[in-house]
């Protein structure tokens, strides 16, 4: 289930241009990692909650201000001050032998002031399809991240 989770693609994004959010995209670019945070799917009124580990690297983007690609999933963001919010109507999946995870985000926002430290937040559905059957659940995320490196 944790890899399942994989952290739901939820961190941190970047760019400098390109979707035209208007807000300064610099201070989010570059490799961020978590250093506290969780993510929680919630299926048939039971929580899954795992730790939000590792990196995450932000770039520009070129059809929105800022994109982040993981694990084979591309989400793009817009800037308005200090906030990335996830571009509407976006969503990923995830294939794990036969198994798989499609996460339908409803809302993703990053913050940071400062370019150095982030928090997210993000919610949204996913439907998992593990050994044939097919679970209908919600997601959430809260994590801080760090820049570590340009």
């Amino acid at each position: 289930m944790k890899r399942l989770m994989f952290g739901m693609l939820v961190a941190v994004t970047a760019s400098c241009g390109g979707g035209g959010g208007g807000g300064s995209t610099a201070k989010f670019i570059g490799t961020w990692s978590f250093t506290s945070g969780t993510s929680t799917l919630t299926c048939a009124g039971t929580p899954y909650t795992s730790q939000m580990t590792g990196t995450v690297t932000v770039q520009e983007g070129t059809t929105s201000d800022l994109v982040i690609n993981q694990e084979s999933c591309v989400l793009h963001y817009s800037v308005t001050g200090s906030t990335a919010m996830l571009v509407p109507g976006q969503s990923c999946v995830q294939v794990f032998d036969t198994d798989s995870v499609t996460v339908a985000y409803s809302a993703d926002n990053v913050q940071t002031s400062d370019g150095v430290t982030a928090t997210e937040a993000g919610s949204g559905t996913a439907t998992l399809v593990i050994n044939g059957q097919t679970l209908t659940c919600t997601y959430s995320s809260t994590a801080t991240l760090t820049k570590v490196g340009k």
